[in-house]
């Protein structure tokens, strides 16, 4: 099957696709058919951003709402950045799939800050900075929400790993984190930690007066009740 067929294919059934996700990440696929996905999965991800932008232009937007958009952009992202990883006999697609998936992350970043410039009750709800540690890898996510007990619940449901919260800052400073520690990046607003996050952390936990959140007490305490 040609490049322009896969892509172009609304009909292939799920199980032929899973067929050659299959063949994949075993290496067997060809360089048109690893392509071809990657292609598919990139498009997922910017159709997912059109559709909740489209839903976010309209004016009688509410919290929950804008809640319902920010959660459904992270989680399509989370599975495309994963889905990168499949390609892992195929370094330059990899690439690409990383590469387009930043630049997503950038635009719904902007987006996301977008949709709480809405008044609720005379009040702006803030967006907020967290970080959280996956308690099985050791991996950091750093990630922002308007709601970041709530949003850290729905990514243990979803990995099924058990995520300690290290901090919850309350500022959009989320892209200025991931400039920060760039190098340190393994996938998406996931980033390995050689020391540097800790310090960080450490840091913003000395200075805790000045403009930060900690909710961790907060967060377990929900946890256990």
């Amino acid at each position: 099957m040609s490049k322009i067929a896969i892509i172009s294919a609304p009909t292939m059934s799920s199980r032929e696709i899973a067929d050659l996700v299959d063949r994949v990440v075993e290496g067997t696929a060809s360089q048109v058919e690893a392509e071809a996905l990657a292609f598919r999965i990139i498009c997922a991800e910017f159709i997912e951003f059109k559709r909740c932008f489209n839903l976010s232009i309209n004016k009688d937007i509410d919290i929950n709402e804008a809640n319902q958009i920010s959660n459904s952009l992270e989680r399509v992202h989370e599975v495309v950045t994963q889905s990168a990883n499949s390609f892992i006999h195929y370094p330059r697609i990899k690439k690409s799939i990383e590469a387009a998936g930043l630049v997503n992350l950038s635009a719904q970043s902007v987006l996301i800050t977008s949709l709480y410039n809405i008044d609720n009750d005379g009040r702006r709800p803030r967006v907020k900075t967290y970080l959280a540690k996956n308690s099985t890898n050791g991996l950091i996510k750093i990630g922002k929400s308007i709601n970041p007990i709530s949003r850290i619940k729905q990514l243990e449901t979803g990995s099924g790993a058990k995520l300690i919260v290290l901090a919850v800052i309350d500022d959009d400073i989320e892209s200025k984190l991931h400039r920060q520690f760039e190098k340190f990046r393994k996938h998406g607003e996931w980033f390995f930690d050689d020391g540097s996050l800790s310090k960080f952390i450490s840091e913003l936990k000395q200075n805790s007066g000045k403009g930060q959140v900690w909710l961790e007490r907060k967060y377990r305490m929900e946890q256990a009740s």
